[in-house]
């Protein structure tokens, strides 16, 4: 295969990589409004729509391993070709938990959500969608200032986080009547700060690939 032709193959391989991460951020931005909202008709759509996007990582692991066998990749490929790998990983990661914040959205029930916790979710979200929208962004231009700007404002998303925590303890601890309902609650707290994380990793590999360093974030 001529140069030309691989390098448009794997320009193809990212593309794949951006329209998934366009559907993650899609599905993303209607969980937590699923959940206040208690839509079980939409939250079931979450759960169902997993399946797809698994298929889409398989077929962008497969592409990439194909172009790996079949051709002499050179560094900045090699690169290109791990990134995208790690980035379908970490997207599909990610919509895992909003699998499974359409799991507790069903399984919660209509309970009343109190409206100090509903705040944090609905801040915790947006700040996580502001993330992961400007994560892919980094990594459709391969912009290695801007991916290693964005894991900054994950502390943020932990300051709420912790906030939530605290304030779920605390009504636990005056009636622990409520613990079963609240424990949904935390749940979806989890979600949330785990995709800040999954967003942090996603930086990372956008600056392995256009710096030629790997890095962790704290």
């Amino acid at each position: 295969m001529p140069r030309e032709h691989f390098y448009q193959d794997l320009l193809a391989v990212s593309g794949q990589v951006s329209e998934l991460g366009n559907v993650v951020v899609e599905e993303f931005s209607k969980a937590v409004p699923v959940f206040i909202a208690h839509d079980t008709d939409a939250a079931q759509h979450l759960i169902d729509s997993d399946e797809d996007i698994n298929q889409r990582r398989v077929n962008i692991v497969v592409d990439c391993l194909k172009l790996l066998a079949t051709q002499q990749p050179t560094a900045s490929d090699l690169r290109m070709l791990a990134s995208n790998i790690e980035i379908a990983g970490e997207l599909e990661r990610i919509h895992d938990y909003i699998k499974g914040i359409g799991r507790v959205t069903i399984e919660r029930g209509d309970e009343v959500i109190p409206p100090e916790v509903q705040d944090i979710l609905t801040e915790m979200s947006d700040l996580v969608q502001g993330m992961l929208n400007d994560a892919l962004s980094a990594f459709d231009s391969v912009n290695v200032e801007m991916a290693q700007s964005i894991p900054a404002r994950d502390e943020q998303i932990d300051v709420l986080y912790r906030r939530g925590t605290h304030r779920l303890a605390i009504s636990v601890t005056d009636d622990m009547s409520t613990f079963q309902r609240y424990r949904s609650l935390q749940e979806i707290l989890n979600y949330l700060e785990r995709t800040g994380d999954r967003v942090k990793n996603i930086c990372e590999w956008v600056i392995y690939r256009g710096a030629g360093h790997y890095s962790e974030f704290d």
